[in-house]
């Protein structure tokens, strides 16, 4: 009885992961759905890839997952962290160099490059 119990526990925990609302690109990255406009944005502005590819960074900020999209073309430096739904909750810096992140952000790991080769 107990291994039945086990392995239900297992099915759950596999089948679980399956409806989850990531997206996974032809390159394995792992992102919100919402990601992928700023991404259609980015590549339709920039139909040339910089030597400096762009990034999508995943980062933890108050116990939450946050997402900043690192473009090379933004001068002054500037980022905007957006949750899982692209919803804005902080940004710094750019010209004046404020930073409205009232938390520290961890970061965890990279979900997204632009991996078009300059030609």
């Amino acid at each position: 009885m107990k291994k039945i119990y086990f392995l239900c526990a297992i099915a759950l925990l596999f089948f679980g992961t399956l409806g989850c609302d990531n997206k996974k690109d032809d390159n394995n990255y792992t992102y919100p759905p919402c990601m992928q406009e700023q991404i259609d944005i980015y590549l339709t502005n920039n139909p040339t890839p910089p030597s400096n590819p762009a990034s999508i960074e995943k980062y933890s900020y108050n116990g939450k997952i946050v997402y900043i999209f690192e473009r090379p073309y933004i001068i002054d430096g500037g980022f905007t962290v957006r949750d899982e739904n692209c919803n804005i909750i902080c940004g710094g810096g750019g010209i004046t160099g404020e930073n409205n992140c009232k938390f520290e952000l961890k970061y965890i790991e990279t979900v997204w490059t632009d991996n078009r080769k300059k030609q």
